[in-house]
């Protein structure tokens, strides 16, 4: 019975949408917004996990040209975490920049 309900149970997303912005107007519309889902199903976090670990996997095979930008204040997603990207990322013609104030 539990395997059935498992993939339905929900948990937090744990974004906390002052940590994506400090303008107030933007923080407001991220909380009235569509798409402001506040918990997502375990099944929705497994598969997230995978996509991102497929990503990593395949970075490699990325040969085009990429520009990665990154906040250093970010909470949602961590910095090592970019840096492993931008590392494994395949591509000659690559550039990093990491907004010393910035968010997500």
């Amino acid at each position: 019975m539990v395997s059935l309900v498992w993939p339905y149970m929900l948990i937090s997303n744990m974004i906390n949408p002052t940590a994506l912005t400090n303008n107030p107007l933007k923080i407001k519309s991220c909380l009235d917004g569509v798409f402001n889902y506040q918990f997502i199903s375990i099944s929705m976090a497994k598969a997230h996990s995978k996509l991102s670990e497929k990503v990593l996997k395949d970075a490699a095979k990325f040969t085009y040209p990429i520009l990665v930008l990154h906040g250093a204040m970010d909470t949602i997603q961590p910095i090592q975490d970019v840096k492993r990207f931008y590392k494994l990322v395949g591509s000659k013609e690559k550039k990093s920049f990491v907004f010393k104030n910035g968010l997500h």
